[in-house]
C-alpha cells in the first residue's frame, strides 16, 4: 500500500515539475507586461475577480461530478448496477 501511495506521489511531483517547467517562460513575459499596464492605469483588478467568482460554481460542479463517476470504481462498485 505504502508503495501505491509513494508512486502516485512521485507521479504528482514529475507532473508539477514538468507543468513548472512549460509555464514559467509565459509567466516570466506577462508579469513586467502586467506590472507596466497597471502602473498605466490600464488594469482592472475587479474583471478578472469577478470572472473567478463567475467560473467557481462550473468548475466545482463539473468537479463533484467527476468525482461522482469515479468514486464507485475505487470502491468496487459498477456504474451498471448488479
Amino acid at each position: 500500500m505504502l508503495r501505491i501511495i509513494a508512486s502516485q506521489y512521485l507521479a504528482a511531483l514529475i507532473l508539477g515539475f514538468a507543468n513548472s517547467a512549460t509555464i514559467q517562460p509565459v509567466i516570466a513575459v506577462e508579469r513586467p507586461v502586467f506590472y507596466r499596464e497597471k502602473a498605466a492605469g490600464a488594469h482592472s483588478v475587479t474583471l478578472p475577480a469577478l470572472q473567478d467568482e463567475a467560473c467557481r460554481p462550473v468548475v466545482s460542479s463539473v468537479h463533484a461530478a467527476g468525482s461522482l463517476l469515479i468514486s464507485p470504481g475505487l470502491r468496487g462498485a459498477s456504474l451498471g448496477g448488479m
